[in-house]
């Protein structure tokens, strides 16, 4: 090849090289994972979102044009880089990122721009929820020039594609407990999704003959709730109550209803408190491998039941070391008693917790819960 020839060829190589978008061949390596493909241009935009973002000395804008993000499906992700006037940035070298659901859909740690847009398809998404893009800026200038690379080089833009789902608007009412007695403080808690604070909402409670007792408004905070509370006085009928809640928003009528009794049907039983504790019943801190574990249940009866209290420790992994059981007949008022079990030799060391349950007879003979779970911890030592 003659010299003439040679500078002829090197000139054609070199305005190949400015015309043409390429990448270098890290992007393509197999230090990445969630493997991509490049962006087919016969994939439908319709319709196209854009995003921007602009690196912390404003020299750089990224843009990217996508769609919405749906189960099941890619997204295209079409990148390129302009300057604060607007103009094509050339020789850019970047990392992109994506993900969604705290999943990567995409991950390319070394990407060359000539100029113009490159385009690629993430991975399949597994919902609608937003993508979150990461485009790192690894430097501007010419591939085989690292040291001359200008640019807010390690400046991190990071960027939103789609929306978070909205919350299907809904309208939901409860009290605070099932059944009351006379002189009980009732609380009646409606939540209305979808609108946020400021929402009036009607709450009306009927008695057993079907007179409204209670007509109120309440008003919802940020979290799209409110509640209203009311003594349950002397002259309130024994029986079943209807509570009754509507809202009006955005063109909409809401309603939702429950219903509490009150009355003598309506028992109440609780766990006043579990404490760990010796054989005496006097609280401790701690149990010992291969001994023997006590605990102090306290419940609150307004009858007299029979009921089967339990106690199950459970160690730091979350295995069950032994159930212990009372089974007796409670009196009107607060009653105590201690429930034993073994603690293993090959207990776990460190924090145990102990579950206080109590039942009208063991599961498996038809017994059912008289209230909620208790809990407190214990330190198990060797």
């Amino acid at each position: 090849m003659t010299k003439n020839n040679a500078m002829v060829f090197a000139v054609a190589i070199s305005a190949i090289l400015l015309m043409s978008p390429i990448m270098t061949m890290s992007a393509f390596a197999t230090d990445y994972t969630n493997a991509t493909v490049q962006y087919n241009s016969n994939t439908s935009l319709d319709p196209e979102i854009y995003v921007s973002g602009t690196s912390h000395d404003g020299s750089v804008v990224v843009k990217i044009t996508s769609t919405q993000p749906r189960a099941g499906q890619p997204i295209p992700i079409g990148i390129s880089f302009v300057d604060a006037n607007g103009n094509a940035i050339q020789h850019m070298h970047f990392a992109i990122s994506a993900q969604q659901d705290g999943n990567n859909v995409l991950l390319l740690p070394h990407i060359f721009l000539n100029q113009g847009e490159l385009k690629y398809n993430t991975a399949p998404l597994s919902s609608d929820n937003p993508v979150y893009v990461q485009v790192t800026i690894l430097g501007i200038g010419l591939p085989y020039d690292k040291q001359h690379w200008t640019g807010p080089i390690g400046d991190v833009i990071n960027l939103q594609i789609g929306q978070e789902p909205q919350p299907t608007p809904s309208l939901s009412v409860a009290a605070d407990q099932s059944s009351y007695n006379h002189g009980d403080l009732a609380t009646i808690k409606a939540v209305f999704t979808g609108y946020g604070s400021g929402q009036n909402i009607a709450i009306t409670v009927t008695n057993p003959s079907g007179d409204t007792v209670i007509s109120r408004t309440i008003v919802t905070d940020d979290s799209g709730s409110a509640e209203l509370q009311f003594k349950i006085s002397d002259r309130y009928q024994d029986g079943t109550y209807q509570v009754v809640a509507t809202a009006f928003a955005g063109g909409m009528l809401y309603k939702d209803s429950a219903e509490f009794t009150v009355g003598p049907h309506a028992q109440h039983f609780k766990i006043v408190s579990v404490q760990a504790t010796d054989q005496n019943g006097n609280p401790v801190s701690s149990f010992s491998q291969g001994s023997t574990g006590f605990a102090k249940v306290v419940v609150f009866s307004d009858t007299n039941q029979t009921a089967l209290i339990t106690a199950d420790l459970f160690d730091s992994n979350l295995i069950s070391l032994g159930v212990g059981s009372v089974k007796t007949t409670l009196g009107i008022g607060e009653s105590q008693m201690i429930v034993s079990f073994y603690v293993p030799k090959d207990a776990a060391v460190g924090k145990a917790t102990i579950f206080a349950d109590a039942f009208t007879d063991w599961p498996s003979n038809g017994g059912v819960p008289l209230t909620g779970e208790s809990s407190t911890t214990v330190e198990i030592k060797q």
